[in-house]
């Protein structure tokens, strides 16, 4: 494994495993700047992605937290640091389910700029070829379904692990040409400390709540169900 290290750029500060250089940094605070918008598909959530190549890294996804609700309308980008700086945590959540043989993007850093109030970053691998769960399961229920059986294996090496990941949906399922599957959006996921039958019960409460809400196919939530259902 690679040592971890802090990068400090201009205003910027990096945290990362991989062997940035100043041309990366140069070229990803200046993406950092660029204005986006959230991300439109099917539960795809408030965070904004911009796409780029860092030579030799390869293509990546830069991810962009922005904030809900009320305050969105004027103060959408920026956050109060109370000691849990947000892309910090999701990298190091990411990072350590990917240690996990847990199929998920590798991290490649995270970056946030400012004091008590800042702006955050996360830079993480492209999946090439893929959609969400969520889409896929709107245009080929066949393989949608396949998927769905593919993703149990993951979220149970996630419970083998403890590892809560509280918005688990099918919008946060990226599923490959090649029907792998990949889990996305760590942000709040957490370590979990009771028993593997809550745990589980957790899980399936709030996929079946994505499911009802966004009026998918339910049999995206009867082959979770299936497994995950206290017995």
């Amino acid at each position: 494994m690679s040592e971890f290290k802090i990068i400090q750029y201009q205003k910027y500060c990096f945290g990362t495993r991989t062997d940035l250089t100043d041309l990366h940094c140069r070229q990803l605070v200046h993406l950092f700047q660029q204005p986006s918008e959230p991300e439109k598909s099917i539960l795809g959530g408030r965070t904004s992605l911009i796409e780029t190549y860092l030579d030799p890294i390869g293509d990546v996804i830069i991810k962009k937290y922005k904030r809900g609700g009320l305050v969105r309308f004027f103060n959408n980008e920026t956050y109060l640091n109370l000691g849990n700086i947000r892309c910090k945590t999701e990298y190091q959540q990411m990072d350590h389910a990917y240690q996990l043989g847990i199929h998920v993007p590798k991290v490649i850093a995270y970056a946030y700029k400012g004091g008590l109030f800042y702006r955050g970053w996360l830079i993480t691998e492209k999946i090439q070829n893929q959609q969400t769960l969520a889409g896929l399961a709107m245009t080929d229920l066949t393989r949608a379904r396949a998927a769905s059986v593919g993703l149990l294996e993951q979220i149970s090496r996630l419970m083998d692990n403890h590892v809560f990941h509280p918005d688990l949906h099918p919008g946060n399922v990226l599923v490959t040409d090649k029907d792998e599957v990949f889990i996305i959006d760590f942000d709040k996921a957490t370590k979990h400390s009771g028993s593997r039958q809550k745990l589980s019960s957790q899980y399936l409460k709030r996929w079946k709540r994505a499911i009802t809400k966004y009026n998918l196919p339910d049999i995206l939530s009867e082959i979770l169900e299936k497994e995950l259902k206290p017995r």
